[in-house]
């Protein structure tokens, strides 16, 4: 029987004849902060679902996303982060305050806020940031869509959250 680690490996090999939702075969960077396998697992179904070409890099400790995203910014920074609000050690209001704080490129990547809050007006704290959203957890096909969709920068048109 194979571990969930492996599962989320073999979820990260994709075919050539995905398209994101430009129609561009070139895969879409996602940075997802998430601590629980089980989300990823979801995470990961929704974008196979969708049938979008994507690689995606996931921590689970909010005390490595600077050092990441530093680290990524000489090289390829993500297309989009997937956040998590509810980790351990550095939460994600904390994290978006490093974000909030870091230089124009690594705060300028969009970030999809993630919770199993349904209302996003607890959100109240008007972070210098691009926040294109919010998904309920459990996550589905269509909140990704929308939220993938909705990032000018890969093609969708521009949208912003409540603040």
């Amino acid at each position: 029987m194979e571990n969930l680690h492996d599962k989320i490996a073999q979820h990260g090999q994709h075919s050539s004849d995905k398209k994101n939702s430009t129609g561009d075969e070139k895969p879409i960077n996602i940075l997802m902060v998430e601590d629980s396998y089980g989300d990823t697992l979801l995470m990961l179904t929704a974008l196979n679902a969708a049938n979008i070409n994507y690689n995606l890099d996931r921590i689970d400790n909010g005390d490595e996303v600077l050092p990441y995203l530093e680290k990524a910014a000489q090289e390829k920074l993500p297309d989009v982060i997937f956040l998590d609000m509810e980790l351990p050690g550095t939460d994600g209001f904390e994290i978006l305050d490093i974000l909030s704080a870091a230089p124009t490129p690594i705060k300028s990547i969009p970030v999809a806020i993630m919770t199993i809050q349904s209302n996003f007006n607890y959100l109240q704290k008007n972070y210098d940031l691009s926040i294109c959203g919010h998904l309920t957890k459990p996550v589905n096909t269509a909140s990704v869509q929308t939220i993938l969709s909705s990032i000018p920068s890969l093609g969708g048109a521009q949208k912003t959250a409540p603040r």
